[in-house]
């Protein structure tokens, strides 16, 4: 991860009091070194690292929304069998209360 290409706005965004994420899997860098280096000076300077899937579950918050099987399909999930069952018995959770 090229520390122009994504460090420099995470640290910015810090540096103006914001938490700042980064979606590690959704940059790319040109050697390993580079890559592990990025890594450690973003989580040196305080930028929260996540991949894309985590993002995608935290920012759905609940299996429950209908929605919730298409993005994890769209996303190719190989677990997306086994969110259709979570999702059918949050939904069903969801009319019980």
């Amino acid at each position: 991860m090229p520390p122009i290409g994504i460090g420099y706005p995470a640290y910015s965004a810090i540096d103006e009091g914001y938490a700042s994420y980064v979606v590690v899997d959704a940059s790319g860098a040109f050697s390993q070194t580079q890559r592990e280096a990025g890594i450690a000076r973003m989580t040196q300077k305080g930028v929260i690292l996540t991949d894309y899937l985590s993002i995608m579950v935290e920012i759905m918050r609940t299996n429950a929304d209908p929605k919730a099987l298409d993005v994890y399909k769209a996303l190719d999930v190989d677990f997306s069998v086994l969110i259709e069952q979570i999702s059918a018995a949050d939904a069903e959770k969801a009319k019980k209360s």
